[in-house]
């Protein structure tokens, strides 16, 4: 099922129109991860290139497989397979199946699937195995995702929401309440690699109304489309 999909979408995800947005889910998965951000996969956000020809993880989520094995933002993925005898290289992938014959490289969501990655990072080129298990996704990253940025002495809250579910509501309450504590009235909340969820934008937007109201603070919202896998 899920090559009939790549199949009546490969065109408009060469154009550029479907990032992996059609994908083929189940009500119950839909509800574990709207309800608690539960996702089966490497736990990775991965970017391409103009060309299309190269992978990059643009994002590694917490507690997921991925970051485990050393995966995170810059990393780039050189070569796909099951073991060292089928490594093929990403940019052949590309060449040969675009991005739909990656995604197929890097097999199904579920629960188990392991893959033997080639990646460069700071550290250099390494083979890493990874096997894809659950893990819960975090709005906002527990490392990066709420700070205070000071520049020249005029401080600024920052936000980083990777996705509207009902879990963001907390975090984006607790992120609020330490820009409240620390007189912030102007905050950035930054949307590039966010994919969506079930509507709760109104809390990022409707938090920050009050504090605006009373303060005359400014929001922000920063989305920069990027070719994606997931």
């Amino acid at each position: 099922m899920s090559d009939y999909v790549d199949a009546l979408t490969g065109r408009a995800r060469a154009q550029g129109r479907d990032r992996y947005f059609t994908y083929l889910t189940s009500i119950a998965e839909e509800d574990a991860y709207y309800g608690a951000g539960t996702n089966v996969g490497l736990g990775v956000g991965l970017g391409t290139d103009a060309a299309q020809r190269r992978l990059v993880v643009i994002e590694a989520f917490e507690g997921s497989p991925g970051l485990a094995a050393g995966l995170d933002r810059g990393t780039e993925m050189l070569a796909i397979g099951t073991s060292m005898s089928d490594l093929r290289a990403v940019s052949a992938i590309a060449d040969g199946e675009g991005l739909a014959g990656v995604s197929r490289a890097l097999g199904p969501d579920t629960n188990g699937i392991t893959r033997l990655l080639r990646v460069i990072d700071a550290n250099g080129i390494r083979n890493v195995t990874v096997t894809k298990r659950a893990f819960d996704l975090f709005p906002v990253s527990s490392r990066y995702g709420c700070r205070i940025i000071d520049y020249g002495g005029h401080r600024v809250g920052y936000v980083n929401l990777r996705t509207f579910i009902s879990t963001a509501d907390a975090q984006l309450r607790t992120a609020f309440a330490q820009f409240r504590g620390a007189g912030i009235t102007e905050i950035i909340i930054d949307l590039r690699y966010n994919g969506g969820g079930a509507g709760l934008d109104r809390w990022a937007i409707g938090g920050f109304a009050g504090a605006r109201e009373k303060h005359g603070g400014r929001l922000l919202l920063s989305k920069l489309s990027a070719g994606k896998i997931r």
